[in-house]
């Protein structure tokens, strides 16, 4: 174990512009958000981690939410780093639900196409009527989700887990990724009632959790 305390760097989920740290930050101070960096087209995850990667420390620790835990993972490829925390995230193809195994499984033109459809057809709707899933699918054709989905199904049924100490934390009622597909021997903590925004609706368990973390390694 190390005595130094490590720098902590915090990785968003897909969609960059929800500030979903913002509870967690003022209860870490010591932790920094590091924003996404605009990817190239046709770009691999582990070519965006290069790059991205520079933005951060050597012998950190990185906590990266849903789409941030895969970035989190290939990150700690490219550089040293002391471990990782992943919150509402995955780690392999097989702990993605069915309708999501499914999707990664259509050719990647049919997936594109699909997206960018279903974008459209959600902006289409007028913004009075407009519910929160709308909005979000309505994201779906941008260049930053179209990039992001692809990179995350590259990862996701072509990769595995680095060698780096993880910390692996989910909500039993998460809906995006549901607990029931995921082992429990390789989850580390389990927050009852928790869904995929743990650091919105459960900042201090995570903040308890991520302390003791850094501390051990």
């Amino acid at each position: 174990m190390q005595t130094d305390r490590p720098q902590l760097f915090l990785i968003p989920g897909m969609t960059p512009e929800y500030e979903v740290f913002a509870r967690l930050s003022k209860l870490l101070p010591s932790a920094r958000v590091v924003p996404f960096v605009e990817p190239h087209p046709s770009e691999t995850l582990e070519q965006y981690a290069q790059r991205y990667s520079m933005q951060l420390e050597p012998g950190c620790i990185l906590i990266g939410a849903s789409f941030g835990g895969l970035l989190a993972q290939e990150v700690a490829r490219v550089m040293p780093v002391r471990g990782c925390v992943l919150i509402s995230s995955v780690q392999s193809l097989d702990e993605l639900p069915l309708m999501l195994r499914s999707w990664c499984r259509l050719p990647r033109h049919a997936r594109t196409c699909l997206m960018r459809l279903i974008g459209q057809v959600c902006l289409r709707i007028p913004r009075v009527v407009r519910s929160r899933s709308t909005i979000r699918l309505s994201k779906l054709s941008s260049s930053w989700h179209l990039w992001a989905t692809e990179a995350a199904v590259e990862f996701l049924t072509a990769r595995c887990a680095p060698q780096v100490k993880m910390f692996r934390i989910h909500g039993d009622d998460d809906a995006t990724f549901p607990l029931s597909n995921l082992k429990s021997d390789q989850l580390d903590l389990i927050i009852r009632g928790g869904t995929h925004v743990l650091p919105v609706t459960h900042p201090k368990e995570l903040v308890a959790a991520i302390t003791s973390f850094a501390a051990s390694v």
